[in-house]
């Protein structure tokens, strides 16, 4: 018995259209397959690393000194704070080191005059 030619069409088109089904299904593992999604993030990544550090030594080749200034203002952030921790910490040594109390009481007002005098 032989199948009449519309029917036999049809499976060849569903046979073509599960074929393509299929391997979009594949190109889908594929890409998103752990290892590849990795590769891919990795590709990115150094590509835009890639651009900044041209923009960034394109920037210092224009304006030396606005980056210069930057990185004295970036350096003064860091350093500051432990300065005046240290600094602070001296005068606690040195107030220590003479026995003087840390608040300074005020004087006592004078006596008034007599009146004998």
């Amino acid at each position: 018995m032989t199948e009449p030619q519309g029917i036999a069409a049809a499976r060849a088109n569903a046979q073509q259209a599960k074929s393509r089904m299929l391997g979009t299904v594949d190109a889908i593992k594929t890409r998103l397959n752990p290892g590849t999604v990795a590769e891919d993030m990795a590709g990115r990544v150094k590509e835009r690393a890639s651009a900044a550090v041209e923009q960034g030594v394109a920037v210092v080749q224009r304006e030396p000194r606005a980056v210069a200034a930057g990185a004295a203002g970036l350096l003064a952030l860091f350093i500051t704070p432990k300065l005046i921790r240290s600094l602070r910490r001296r005068c606690k040594q040195k107030r220590a080191r003479a026995k003087v109390p840390a608040t300074v009481a005020s004087p006592e007002p004078p006596a008034p005059p007599t009146a004998g005098s």
